[in-house]
């Protein structure tokens, strides 16, 4: 997979990583579990396209991500990073439903971490 990183792209990840750790911030604070599980589901889908942005755009890379899904054997370790990644949201998008907050809190303070360490690297190594 190549890298396709301009300002414009890298300015767009920027930006959906300080709102996906906003959002992070305003689920820990809040005392509604439900209100608080959307708030983390929204940090890590906002992380994730972060991540999108920063290896190129992320209307194309979506569709992919989501048949590599269903293939399941991706040569490439970034796709499948990106895969596992989609995998871990879904994966807490379920456990949303059983209102278990502390889990999905957890899930998603250490998704929003990775997503913004991939971010800080490839927007720093693109520059």
């Amino acid at each position: 997979m190549s890298l396709i990183l301009d300002e414009y792209r890298a300015n767009w990840a920027i930006r959906y990583m300080r709102e996906a750790e906003a959002d992070l911030s305003t689920a820990e604070k809040t005392p509604m579990s439900a209100v608080s599980i959307s708030f983390a589901l929204l940090a890590m889908r906002k992380s994730q396209t972060a991540v999108y942005y920063s290896l190129g755009d992320p209307e194309y890379l979506a569709p992919l991500v989501e048949k590599n899904m269903t293939n399941g054997n991706s040569k490439d370790a970034l796709m499948r990073i990106l895969v596992q990644m989609e995998l871990l949201i879904h994966r807490s998008s379920g456990v949303a439903e059983t209102l278990n907050k502390n889990l999905v809190m957890e899930e998603a303070k250490r998704f929003v971490e990775i997503a913004s360490e991939m971010v800080k690297i490839l927007v720093e190594g693109a520059s």
